[in-house]
C-alpha cells in the first residue's frame, strides 16, 4: 500500500498542482504554486539543454536573473507523480 501521509499532512498543504507547458515541442512539467508557473529546472537541462554545461546554464541564469526555487516535499511528490 502506498503512503500518502506526506500529502495528507496539513502542516505541508500549499494549493500547488501539476500542469504541463510545451518549450520547442517538448513537454515540460510545471508546478503551479502562488499563482505563478514555477518549471523544473532538472528537467530543461536534461530535455533541452543538453549540449551546455551545469556551468554554462548556471550563468547564463543568474545573468538574465532567473532564480531558482527549492520545492517542498509535497512539491516533489507532486511533480513525481505527474
Amino acid at each position: 500500500m502506498e503512503d500518502n501521509s506526506i500529502l495528507n499532512d496539513n502542516r505541508h498543504h500549499d494549493n500547488s498542482y501539476v500542469s504541463t507547458c510545451t518549450i520547442r515541442d517538448v513537454p515540460i512539467v510545471s508546478l503551479i504554486t502562488d499563482g505563478k508557473e514555477r518549471l523544473c529546472l532538472a528537467q530543461i537541462s536534461n530535455d533541452l539543454l543538453k549540449g551546455f554545461s551545469y556551468n554554462e546554464i548556471h550563468n547564463r541564469r543568474v545573468a538574465l536573473g532567473i532564480t531558482c526555487v527549492q520545492c517542498t516535499p509535497v512539491q516533489l511528490e507532486l511533480l513525481r507523480r505527474a
